[in-house]
C-alpha cells in the first residue's frame, strides 16, 4: 500500500459515517481526502487547489437522491457579483457547452468573453455527465460548483431499493479537470489584469 493510499484511508475515517461519502472516497482513485463533518470532505488536488464535496438529499415522493457537489474556490480580479451557468445544446452528440449569465447578461459580457476565449473548458465540461455547473464570482472570490449525474445515491422505498451511480475513472477525470481548469483561467484572468 502507498503512503498516499495509507493517508487517504487514515484521514477518510471519519467520513465512513456518510454511505455516500464513504462510497466516493474509493471511487477517487487514491486522492488524499480529509473528513469536513458529517456531510462533506475535501479533496486535496495538490497544495494550491483542495475541493470540497458536500452531499444533497431531494426527498422524492417515494424515496430520495443523496447526490455529491464538488466545490472549487479562491480568489480572482472580479469585483462584481456575477453567476455563469453552463448549457449542453446536445445529449446525442456530445458538444462543447455553452456559458451564458441568466441574471446578469450585460455585467458578464466580459467573463462569458474570457471563458469563450478558452475552449478546452467547453470541450471539456461538455464531455463530463452534470446536472449542475455554476461560476459564481463576488468580492475578488471566485467559487465553482459541479453536481455530476453519478456519485449519487438513489433511495426507493417501494420496492425497497438502494443503488449508488459510481463515479467511474473517465467522469472522475473529467470532473477534476474542469475545477482544475476554472482555478488556473483564474490565475490567468488575475496575472492579466495585474499586467
Amino acid at each position: 500500500m502507498t503512503a498516499r493510499n495509507t493517508r487517504c484511508r487514515m484521514s477518510c475515517v471519519h467520513c465512513y459515517d456518510n454511505a455516500l461519502l464513504r462510497r466516493l472516497s474509493h471511487d477517487l482513485g487514491g486522492w488524499p481526502v480529509t473528513a469536513q463533518g458529517p456531510q462533506a470532505m475535501r479533496l486535496h488536488l495538490d497544495e494550491q487547489l483542495h475541493i470540497t464535496i458536500m452531499t444533497r438529499r431531494r426527498r422524492l415522493f417515494m424515496g430520495e437522491i443523496n447526490s455529491a457537489r464538488f466545490v472549487a474556490e479562491g480568489e480572482c480580479c472580479w469585483q462584481e457579483t456575477l453567476k455563469v451557468q453552463a448549457h449542453q445544446p446536445g445529449w446525442l452528440q456530445r458538444r462543447p457547452v455553452t456559458f451564458h449569465a441568466p441574471s446578469s447578461p450585460s455585467g458578464a459580457q466580459p467573463l462569458l468573453a474570457f471563458l469563450a476565449a478558452y475552449p478546452v473548458l467547453a470541450q471539456t465540461l461538455g464531455e463530463l455527465d452534470y446536472r449542475h455547473f455554476s461560476l459564481s464570482l463576488a468580492a475578488g472570490r471566485w467559487r465553482c460548483e459541479i453536481e455530476p449525474y453519478a456519485a449519487s445515491d438513489v433511495v426507493c422505498r417501494l420496492p425497497p431499493l438502494r443503488r449508488y451511480l459510481r463515479l467511474p475513472p473517465r467522469q472522475r477525470m473529467l470532473l477534476l479537470s474542469v475545477l482544475r481548469m476554472v482555478a488556473q483561467l483564474m490565475q490567468v484572468a488575475d496575472r492579466n489584469t495585474a499586467g
